[in-house]
């Protein structure tokens, strides 16, 4: 993935510009909510409690403000908390996730926690998990199939989470692969020529043009293609777009 385009066309600017305001703006989103889900659960608890009594405490809360976040962004397919197994010191994991309802509200969505069962979802081990909670930068991961959880292809957003001065998890929510090309796609079109939004690894997230899907993975720009960088997410994004308009080609 090394070759950059330094002088971009108008347009393609204008797709990179519409793309980086609508990831500052979900991060943004993202970050408020999970300030609010950490002065919840530092109100409600006590610098000892461990994840278990912290999300016991905060569920209400936690509920409330995932309610709201929903309401607000109505792609969003779920949000929450999930916490970190090392920090409550043993193998169990401890979730607050929320996912819609077919009622209009929000339920809470049972992940399998028990590391002894059939169906554990090790998620400490997933890269939604670990980049966030090890190096405290925001992070989006996918498309990908979340087998053991929702079960949905997804990508997921995630900021850590800190209570009381210490890591408790990560504050995320997800978005499914087709919610997230219907507001993405209006965005690239703005390039007016195919382009393709790529994640940090390469990875194909949404795409304006059949020659790249979802999930494809794209080491290097083919001929005719150039990389901008998305100033988003901490750069991690860029947007793979050709070097002439479709018609030209």
């Amino acid at each position: 993935m090394s070759s950059v385009e330094s002088t971009p066309t108008p347009t393609a600017s204008a797709a990179v510009d519409a793309v980086a305001q609508w990831f500052a703006a979900l991060h943004a989103d993202l970050e408020g909510m999970n300030r609010d889900i950490e002065a919840i659960l530092s109100s409600a608890s006590d610098p000892t409690a461990d994840v278990a009594r912290l999300a016991k405490a905060g569920r209400d809360g936690i509920k409330d403000r995932v309610r709201v976040l929903l309401g607000e962004r109505p792609r969003v397919n779920g949000a929450g908390l999930i916490f970190s197994r090392s920090a409550r010191g043993e193998g169990k994991g401890v979730t607050e996730w929320w996912v819609r309802d077919g009622d209009g509200d929000v339920t809470r969505y049972q992940f399998g926690v028990n590391p002894g069962g059939q169906r554990f979802y090790d998620y400490e081990t997933l890269e939604w998990f670990t980049v966030s909670f090890t190096t405290g930068r925001p992070w989006l991961t996918g498309p990908y199939i979340d087998y053991l959880g929702v079960e949905e292809y997804i990508v997921t957003a995630t900021v850590r989470a800190e209570v009381h001065g210490r890591a408790v998890g990560v504050t995320g929510l997800d978005m499914t692969v087709a919610e997230l090309e219907r507001e993405l796609l209006p965005l690239l079109r703005l390039a007016r020529r195919p382009s393709a939004l790529l994640n940090a690894h390469g990875g194909v997230l949404v795409s304006s043009t059949s020659s790249f899907a979802p999930g494809d993975l794209v080491t290097a720009p083919p001929a005719g293609f150039l990389r901008l960088p998305i100033p988003a997410l901490d750069a991690t994004l860029s947007l793979l777009v050709a070097d002439a308009p479709a018609d030209a080609r």
